[in-house]
C-alpha cells in the first residue's frame, strides 16, 4: 500500500492558510517528497511528518514555488543530525542546483543526485517503481508515476495436488524454480496470472497533453493541477492547466480518482467548482492541505 500526504495545495507563492503544493508518498518504511517549495518543512511539521525519514526528493522543474523551501529543509536535517544518505531526482542540472543549496547551511551528510529523463524509470525498490514523465510547461518540467507491483496469487490448493512440500510454497510464491527431493517445482504450476497493483501519478505546472494522458492512465490516484479554475486561454499563455481541462484528462486517462492541486492565489475557493468539475468527471476532489490517502490492492 502506498500512504499519500498532499502537504500543500497552493502554487506561485504562499498564502498564511495554503502551502505551496507538494506531496509526501510513504512505502514500506521510506519516504519520498514531490517537490520542496517554501514552507515545506513547515508544512511537514504540522502534519506531524519526520524530516529524517525523507529517503528521495523528487522535484518537477526549478521553478521557486517548487524548489526554495529545499535550502531550509537540507539546513534542518544537517542541524538534527542526519547521517544517512539523500537522493534527490530531477531535470538536467539537479546537482548544480542542490549543491549551491547545500553551501548555505551546516549539509554534511551524503547527497547523491538522478537527472530524470521523459519516460524514465530512474527508481526501483521491492516492487515500488518511480517512472519519470515530460510535462508541457514555460521550461523543462516533469511528472511522476509510481507503480506498486503484485506477485500472483498463490493457488494453495493446486499446490497440495501437486503434493508439494510446504516448505517450498514461499519460494514459489517470489518466482522461484525449486529442484528438491528428485523433483524440479515451477512456479508457474502454482501461480494464477497477473494481478492489478497500485498506481499513483503526480504532475503540475504543465498543459494537458496526450503523452500525459498516455502515462498516468489507470491510476488509482491522479494528482493535477487547477492553477485556474475554467480560464483556460490564461492556462495557456502561461503553460498551466485549468481544472476543467484536468477533469477531461483523468476521464480520458480512465483513473480511479482526481487530486486537484496547485491552485493560482486568486482561487480563493476551488470548492465553488466542485460541482461543475464533478459533472465532467465525478471522482474529483479539490483538497485541502494536509490531505491523506492510504491506496491498496484491489482485485
Amino acid at each position: 500500500m502506498l500512504d499519500v500526504t498532499l502537504l500543500g495545495t497552493g502554487g506561485v507563492r504562499p498564502l498564511p492558510d495554503r502551502f505551496l503544493t507538494s506531496l509526501l508518498v510513504k512505502y514500506r518504511g521510506r519516504e519520498i517528497l514531490i517537490d520542496c517549495g517554501e514552507g515545506t518543512q513547515t508544512a511537514m511539521r504540522k502534519y506531524k511528518k519526520s524530516l529524517q525519514e525523507i529517503d528521495l526528493i523528487c522535484l518537477t522543474h526549478f521553478h521557486g514555488d517548487h524548489i526554495l523551501g529545499l535550502p531550509g529543509l537540507l539546513m534542518s536535517m544537517g542541524l538534527e543530525g542526519r547521517e544517512k544518505t539523500l537522493t534527490v531526482a530531477g531535470p538536467k542540472g539537479v546537482g548544480e542546483i542542490v549543491s549551491l543549496f547545500r553551501q548555505l547551511g551546516p549539509v554534511l551528510f551524503p547527497v547523491r543526485f538522478i537527472e530524470v529523463h521523459d519516460w524514465q524509470e530512474f527508481y526501483r525498490e521491492d516492487s515500488l517503481s518511480i517512472t519519470a514523465f515530460s510535462a508541457l510547461h514555460s521550461t523543462v518540467c516533469f511528472g511522476y508515476r509510481f507503480d506498486v507491483s503484485r506477485s500472483p496469487k498463490f493457488d494453495r490448493e493446486r499446490a497440495e495436488a501437486l503434493q508439494i512440500p510446504l516448505k517450498y510454497w514461499n519460494r514459489l510464491q517470489h518466482g522461484e524454480t525449486v529442484a528438491a527431493d528428485d523433483k524440479i517445482y515451477y512456479p508457474e504450476d502454482v501461480l494464477g496470472g497477473p494481478r492489478r497493483g497500485i498506481r499513483l501519478s503526480y504532475y503540475t505546472d504543465s498543459r494537458p497533453t496526450e503523452h500525459i494522458a498516455a502515462m498516468v492512465e489507470g491510476s488509482d490516484l491522479l494528482i493535477g493541477e487547477a492553477m485556474y479554475p475554467d480560464d483556460r486561454e490564461k492556462a495557456r499563455e502561461r503553460g498551466h492547466s485549468s481544472g476543467t481541462e484536468t477533469a477531461v484528462l483523468a476521464k480520458n486517462a480512465g483513473v480511479r480518482e482526481l487530486w486537484l492541486t496547485h491552485y493560482s492565489p486568486s482561487f480563493v475557493n476551488p470548492g465553488e467548482c466542485a460541482e461543475q468539475l464533478r459533472s465532467i468527471f465525478a471522482d474529483t476532489v479539490l483538497p485541502s492541505d494536509g490531505m491523506e490517502k492510504t491506496l491498496r490492492f484491489s482485485e
